[in-house]
Order: C-alpha cells, then sequence, then structure tokens
C-alpha cells in the first residue's frame, strides 16, 4: 500500500510539474498572439555609435528576427513590467499599445545579448 501511495505521490507531482510547464507555454503563446496581432509596429533606429559595422549589422538582423517572433522571456517581462507600471492587462487599447511598444524595448536588448553587445562596451567606446 506504502508502494502505492509513493507511485500515486510522484504521478501527481510530475503531473503538476506538466501542467506548470503546459501554462507558462500558453501564457507565452497567448503574449505573442497579442503582440503579433497588436497593430503596433515596432522599429529600430539602430545607434550604432560605439559599435563596431559588424555588431551593428548583428543587432539590426536579430531584431529583425525577434520582432517577427519575439522570444518569451521579452514577451512575459514586458507583460510584467506594463502591470507593475500600472498600466493595465495589455490587452485592450492603450495597455495593449504600451505592452507592445515594451516589447520592443526588450527585444532591441535581447538583440544585442543574442549578438554578444553589452552596454559596459558601448559606453567605453563613447
Amino acid at each position: 500500500m506504502a508502494r502505492y501511495k509513493f507511485g500515486l505521490i510522484v504521478l501527481l507531482a510530475s503531473s503538476i510539474f506538466v501542467l506548470e510547464g503546459c501554462a507558462s507555454t500558453s501564457k507565452a503563446d497567448r503574449l505573442r498572439e497579442n503582440y503579433l496581432s497588436s497593430g503596433v509596429r515596432v522599429g529600430v533606429d539602430t545607434d550604432c555609435e560605439g559599435q563596431s559595422p559588424e555588431d551593428c549589422q548583428c543587432v539590426a538582423e536579430a531584431f529583425g528576427q525577434l520582432v517577427a517572433n519575439p522570444d518569451d522571456q521579452s514577451l512575459i517581462e514586458a507583460e510584467k513590467f506594463v502591470r507593475v507600471a500600472g498600466l493595465g492587462d495589455g490587452r485592450t487599447g492603450a495597455s495593449r499599445a504600451a505592452f507592445a511598444m515594451m516589447v520592443g524595448t526588450m527585444l532591441v536588448t535581447r538583440a544585442e545579448e543574442l549578438c554578444g553587445v553589452t552596454e559596459e562596451e558601448t559606453e567605453v567606446a563613447d
């Protein structure tokens, strides 16, 4: 009987873990759909000052790819920022526009991370 209870507990714990993983994926997918359908188009005025031409090109290309398919982390962080700032839930009206603009800001940072461009490098070059 004890072995059965242990197996049941492990099964329940693993089910909760799987459901939690699915829930976070669903949240990111919902946020991605919200962002892509917002009608707000973000762009980047690539400020290459202090960056090599190669780094600048890398950031611009990475940003372009991320705008088309934003990463989960950037979406979740942008939603959290909008909520904490008291701008709403990011789903309707001005709140949705604020969410989309915040995603754009997060994506610039993410593109720089992917290309290995750090703020310290650009500050030193200034």
